[in-house]
This record gives C-alpha cells, sequence and structure tokens, in this order.
C-alpha cells in the first residue's frame, strides 16, 4: 500500500474537528448508514532513547600492508564493547575482509561468524577475527564486500542471524587504502553503498558508515605504517552521519568516543496506536511546539522526524482520529 506523509507543519483542524464533533445532533441511531463520524482527539507521549540493539560489521582490509593496523584495532576494540554494554546497547560484531576475489567473498569470518556479549572468550575472539590477515587480493573493495555481507544475511544465507529486524546497522571500514569497488559496483560505488545504506533505512532503523582510514586527501603516516587518501570512504561517512578516524592515530580515547557516538542509535520513528486524520497532528519536543522537521507515514501509521530528537527528549504527539458511529 502507498503510503501518504502529512505536511511537516502542525495543522489547526483538529480544533475545529472537535468542535463539530460537539454539535453533532444527529447519528444516534447506529443503524444509520449516512451518520457523520465522531472525532476523538489522541495524546501519546515518547521519551528519546537509544535504539535497543545495533549491528556492526567490519569491513577490513586484508592486503599485505595491513598486519599492524589490523593487531592495533584489535587491541582497542573491548573498549567500545564495554561502553556499549554500560548504556545498555545489545551489540553484535561480524567482520568481512575487503578480498572479492575469493569463492567466500562477503562471508563472515570466524566461528561464530557473529560475536555477542555473550560469546565464549570474548575478548579474544574479537581480537581473532579482527585479524583477518594479509593475504588478501587488491583491489580493496570495501563497499563491494559490505554489500554482499549484508546480502547474505538473509535467511538461510551463509551470514544469516547477523541483521536483526529491530537492530541498527553501523559498518565499519577499516582500510590504509581507498575504495575501489568498480569492478562490482559501477562507476559510483560511493553513491551504490549510500543506496544500501537507504534501504536498510527503509525498515525504520538507522543506518551508518564510518571510516578508520587515511586522511582524505593528502592520506597519512605514523608507526604503523602509511595509508592513501581515502575519498570515497570519507563521502560515504560523512553523507551517513558516521565518524572518521585516522588509521595512522589508532589512539584508544578518540577511537573509542568516535566510533561509540556513531555506533549509538536514536531513533527518527515513533509508532503511533490510530492513524490521525491528515492536518490534525500537533507535536512538542520537550514542551516546544514543533511547526516543521517531523512528519506522519501512515501504512502503518508512524510519526517520523528528519533528525533524531535529543537523548532523554519527551515527545508529545496530540492528533484527531475519525471513529465510526
Amino acid at each position: 500500500m502507498r503510503e501518504r506523509r502529512v505536511g511537516r507543519s502542525a495543522g489547526f483542524l483538529w480544533m475545529g474537528l472537535l468542535a463539530l464533533s460537539g454539535c453533532l445532533e444527529f447519528g444516534l441511531d447506529p443503524v444509520d448508514r449516512d451518520a457523520p463520524p465522531a472525532w476523538v482527539l489522541v495524546t501519546e507521549h515518547f521519551v528519546q532513547t537509544p535504539l535497543p540493539g545495533v549491528d556492526v560489521l567490519f569491513v577490513v582490509d586484508d592486503t599485505a600492508s595491513m598486519e599492524r593496523e589490523q593487531a592495533a584495532l584489535a587491541a582497542r576494540l573491548p573498549a567500545l564493547t564495554e561502553l556499549l554494554l554500560d548504556i545498555g546497547v545489545q551489540w553484535q560484531i561480524g567482520v568481512v575482509s575487503t578480498d572479492m576475489t575469493r569463492e567466500d567473498a562477503g562471508w563472515l569470518r570466524g566461528t561464530p561468524w557473529v560475536l555477542t556479549p555473550g560469546t565464549e572468550g570474548l575478548e579474544a575472539a574479537i581480537g581473532e577475527v579482527l585479524q583477518v590477515g594479509t593475504a588478501g587480493s587488491p583491489p580493496e573493495a570495501g563497499f563491494a564486500a559490505a554489500a554482499r555481507a549484508l546480502e547474505l544475511s538473509e535467511p538461510g544465507g551463509p551470514n544469516a542471524g547477523f541483521r536483526r529486524p529491530e537492530a541498527a546497522l553501523h559498518v565499519i571500514f577499516v582500510s590504509d587504502a581507498d575504495d575501489r569497488s568498480d569492478g562490482w559496483l559501477g562507476s559510483d560505488p560511493a553513491g551504490a553503498f549510500l543506496d544500501v545504506l537507504d534501504f536498510e533505512t527503509a525498515s525504520g532503523v538507522s543506518a551508518t558508515a564510518s571510516a578508520v582510514t587515511g586522511d582524505e586527501h593528502i592520506g597519512c603516516a605514523s608507526e604503523f605504517g602509511t595509508a592513501a587518501a581515502a575519498p570515497r570512504y570519507h563521502e560515504v561517512t560523512r553523507q551517513s552521519g558516521g565518524a572518521l578516524v585516522s588509521i595512522c592515530a589508532l589512539e584508544v580515547a578518540p577511537l573509542v568516543d568516535a566510533l561509540s557516538e556513531a555506533t549509538i542509535a536514536w531513533p527518527t520513528t515513533f509508532e503511533l496506536q490510530e492513524a490521525p486524520v491528515e492536518e490534525t497532528m500537533r507535536v512538542t519536543v520537550d514542551g516546544v511546539r514543533m511547526n516543521e522537521g517531523w512528519g506522519v507515514l501512515f501504512s502503518p501509521p508512524r510519526l517520523i522526524f528528519d533528525a533524531p530528537p535529543a537523548p532523554e527528549a519527551r515527545i508529545d504527539a496530540s492528533y484527531v482520529v475519525e471513529v465510526g458511529l
């Protein structure tokens, strides 16, 4: 069924509709098929809290120059997973390499291939799975590998169990080179992968990408080695709202802060109990009337914001519902 979206400005029609319903003097006979509808004012309250879960897909460059970078990331990741648990986010982690020439390209690495807070020997398992090796073949096709991994997460696929319908998605690219997925995704691989993220968000969850790479224009160098510029990864990260982290630094605190901020997903969509009469919706956030920045979808009914409300914000939605007599 095609969805309709109410205009972003809250309407004043509900006041008139309530007045009209109060003046009705007919339609009391339930057999009367021509009776006018009744109008009921509904008020719903929400509190902005993090989405309950996030599925984190690491896409790690497995070419010959990545040994030290993989080891450095593996040593730092447990701090991120501990932070997510501290704030009540149930996470899952899957890891795939950038090598699309393999027969098992896009398959999540490790056994089990989905890591959770309940995985036995979790810290060792994370360190092992992130160090995907350095025998991978170029080109480093990070976008194509991520898209394939998500496709294979369908029920019955080799990555089944990774994507949960209610969980946000965060894809983290780790490479000392830029993406080269042209052979799989066409001449605009960055745009193609943004389409993949848009498909994920269509179900109402957030989908972001982050980049642990060289600097966008000049690359970088450090004790871990050198890294080329990565404008494609940076473009996707900026457009999806993720975090940019220099692979030449990999300092613990900035890495954890940046990735945790991008990983914690704040919802933009709130399910409504009933379908509102068009143009009757009024929305306030922390007591402030919002005349724009939101809309209503009708199939099923839900309030959707252009940007997530602030953490712990109170959201009040009032609207009129038509009730047949």
